[in-house]
């Protein structure tokens, strides 16, 4: 295996549309996550960003995105990081202790790793489902579908209600605005404290990623940020982000004095009705169990966590 090591913004435009055709084509790889242009937008607000170039000697090639954090690797996006690995050919052959030894790491730590990323198999520790929405089936499909019209009912009524004590419900898939996006990291900087876990937005590198992915948007490649109104209020936001197919669901947030309403449901709900227009297939989830994303979901990729090293 060789493996050339080349800091995130050095990658050529050809290593960019290899790596792009390697995502298209394999369905393990259509989170937004594994494109490079998440890689590059990352590298633009951090300088420890590099991609180990890797050829196995039998025409496979690969793409292996990763931070430096005291001799070790991470995943890009650290903390945040919801899909993770390898972005290689059909057929590349690998071990990976050798992947990481050629990119100069004592050790890789990883925690979303798609199982299907079978070099990795050896230091599985840990395994977790990733809750997703597949379209067309929608919104709370898991069960046959039978959960679908319960609650798609109950979030009509609320919406209703909403409408009738605050003004008309709206809908705005796509918002462009930097205060709206403030707006959205102040809820939930909010409901961090309440919970009482650290407040990611404390890291100002990633309050840039956020503005710097508002304002990305290719055909392959895109942040989202969207936004549901009642009358002129806000009333929730999320920011996401999202590749050719798939939209990854990442930071919901609502005002917290309509809660009774369930605004954050109404926002994904919004947001499932509208991805087949956008040519959106899958709503990733990320990793967790929270109640409602039970609710909703009509499957799960499964990922692991652990370390090469």
């Amino acid at each position: 295996m060789r493996v050339t090591v080349l800091p995130a913004p050095d990658l050529s435009p050809a290593h960019a549309q290899t790596w792009s055709r390697i995502q298209q084509v394999d369905p393990l790889l259509s989170s937004p996550y594994f494109t490079p242009a998440f890689v590059e937008t990352v590298a633009s607000v951090r300088d420890d960003v590099f991609v180990g170039v890797v050829e196995d000697g039998n025409d496979g090639v690969g793409f292996f995105p990763f931070q430096r954090l005291r001799g070790e690797g991470v995943p890009v996006a650290h903390g945040v990081s919801d899909f993770h690995g390898l972005i290689a050919s059909p057929g590349f052959v690998g071990r990976a202790e050798e992947l990481t030894r050629g990119c100069g790491l004592t050790a890789w730590q990883f925690h979303h790793v798609p199982v299907g990323q079978k070099l990795f198999e050896p230091f599985h520790r840990t395994l977790a489902p990733c809750p997703v929405i597949e379209l067309p089936n929608g919104l709370g499909a898991g069960a046959g579908g039978r959960r679908t019209p319960r609650i798609i009912g109950k979030l009509t009524a609320l919406a209703r209600q909403l409408g009738r004590d605050h003004g008309p419900v709206r809908f705005e898939p796509v918002v462009d605005d930097q205060a709206v996006l403030h707006r959205l990291i102040a809820w939930k900087s909010a409901q961090y404290r309440r919970q009482g876990t650290r407040d990611r937005f404390e890291d100002a590198w990633l309050v840039r990623l956020l503005e710097q992915l508002l304002q990305t948007r290719t055909p392959a490649f895109a942040g989202l940020l969207s936004a549901l109104y009642a009358g002129d209020e806000l009333v929730a936001l999320h920011m996401g982000m999202r590749s050719r197919r798939t939209l990854h669901y990442w930071f919901p947030a609502y005002a917290t004095r309509f809660s009774r309403y369930s605004p954050g449901l109404q926002l994904l709900m919004s947001l499932v009705e509208w991805a087949p227009s956008a040519a959106i297939e899958r709503i990733d989830l990320g990793k967790g169990q929270e109640p409602y994303k039970l609710r909703v979901m009509s499957g799960a990729t499964l990922v692991a966590g652990g370390r090469v090293g």
